[in-house]
């Protein structure tokens, strides 16, 4: 028996609403489409951000009084949206002004396991001349650990920061020393050096030391994913 076409509509009628539907889904889902193609859903990697001292720990102190306590925790917080936008995944072991242990902090990168452990420090030296960002690596750490070290140093030097040193370190810190993952510690500068002060305690160096580290981070993350 032939159906007949309900009242009022008509065959093409439902052809064309059907291909309006299917329209609105293609429209709707080609960002996502886009987002995967470009690489830009994709998760590169965990880090662990450990900004260091904090509370009753106030880390060295530059002549302008700031702690470097303060310092560190700044960067660490500018590096959360360039970290989102780049789709990396972290935690950091403090986001407010509290003390920490290394041994907690230890605890949270091993606990995770497949990470990259972050701690970011301000140096000082009593004498002058001493100047520039170090990083640094533990005594028999993992070829990522090294490779980690030395990509960070380019992604500062690519934001315009003098480098001092990238080496290993002999004296057994805790957070490199007991991690399991990849570990690198930043100094981000001489709290003794007056130009690294000028950088370290300012709103627009602590957003080109985030940065910094975050490109080369990420440059980490993609060659070793």
């Amino acid at each position: 028996m032939e159906t007949q076409p309900e009242k009022g509509r008509t065959p093409i009628d439902s052809r064309w609403k059907a291909l309006m539907v299917l329209t609105a889904v293609c429209l709707m889902a080609f960002p996502l489409w886009l987002q995967r193609a470009l690489g830009k859903n994709e998760i590169t990697g965990f880090v662990v951000i450990d900004p260091g001292h904090g509370g009753i720990d106030p880390g060295t102190r530059g002549s302008n009084g700031i702690d470097e306590k303060t310092i560190v925790l700044a960067v660490a917080k500018d590096m959360i949206p360039l970290l989102k936008r780049d789709n990396i995944r972290f935690i950091l072991t403090r986001n407010r002004d509290k003390y920490v242990s290394l041994n907690r902090r230890v605890q949270i990168a091993n606990r995770r396991g497949d990470c990259l452990l972050l701690s970011i420090h301000c140096d000082y030296f009593k004498q002058r001349g001493m100047e520039g960002f170090t990083v640094l690596y533990a005594q028999g750490a993992s070829h990522d650990s090294r490779i980690a070290a030395h990509l960070i140093a380019e992604g500062l030097i690519h934001k315009g920061f003098n480098c001092h040193d990238v080496r290993m370190d002999t004296r057994g810190l805790e957070v490199l020393d007991k991690s399991n993952c990849p570990a690198v510690l930043v100094e981000l500068g001489f709290m003794s050096d007056p130009h690294d002060v000028r950088y370290l305690t300012s709103r627009s160096g602590q957003h080109r030391l985030a940065a910094g580290l975050v490109h080369g981070l990420t440059t980490f993350l993609r060659k070793t994913q």
